[in-house]
């Protein structure tokens, strides 16, 4: 079921849900996977062709698919055409478009847990560009917008794969602090709301 579980969230986030766009996959189980486990679909687009990702047990905190790739048609990521524009697409485009679905399909149960704006500042882009994304969970069923917002609670600045490795849980958010690998402005008792967004499935 793993495989099934992966296979989905890239065809959703990478195919455009078009089966002909998904050429491949190959991975190996690395644990059992029991009934009721939260299974989380970590990936990385590494190249326009080739999608790595990994699947994690959330509660056990165990990777139960890993060494893990997808081919896919190349041009068929929507972060590749959402960011068309703006040139290459960040790495971690794909994380916030993955907040963006959550946000349209439980945004209003978001609102009620977190009441309040998130400014991320991505930085060490493609190019060395920065983005922000805004993260909106105090107004109506939330939003998720690649904008800078009016006004934040909190703002994190942090590289593109830093970012990834944050949201993966790689890099711990405390560590992370104190290593200055991000950067943190205003509530900071507010920044511990993150563990909402970070904790939520991915697939």
């Amino acid at each position: 079921c793993s495989y099934g579980f992966a296979g989905r969230a890239i065809l959703k986030h990478y195919c455009g849900n078009k089966s002909e766009n998904f050429k491949g996959i190959k991975a190996r189980m690395t644990k059992h996977v029991f009934p009721g486990d939260t299974l989380e679909t970590q990936m990385w687009l590494e190249s326009p062709t080739k999608v790595i990702f990994q699947v994690r047990a959330v509660e056990r905190d165990v990777i139960v698919l890993g060494n893990a790739c997808a081919t896919i048609v190349s041009g068929t990521s929507s972060s590749e055409q959402s960011s068309s524009s703006n040139g290459t697409a960040f790495k971690s485009d794909f994380l916030f478009e993955g907040i963006q679905e959550r946000v349209k399909s439980n945004g209003a149960e978001l609102v009620q847990k977190v009441q309040g704006i998130f400014h991320f500042k991505i930085t060490n882009g493609p190019n060395d560009a920065t983005k922000s994304w805004n993260i909106d969970l105090k107004n109506g069923s939330g939003n998720v917008q690649a904008s800078e917002p009016a006004k934040a609670d909190c703002t994190f600045t942090i590289s593109d794969e830093d970012c990834i490795n944050l949201f993966s849980g790689k890099l711990n958010p405390q560590q992370a602090f104190m290593q200055g690998k991000v950067k943190i402005s205003g509530n900071m008792a507010f920044a511990m709301k993150l563990k909402a967004l970070t904790d939520a499935e991915q697939a």
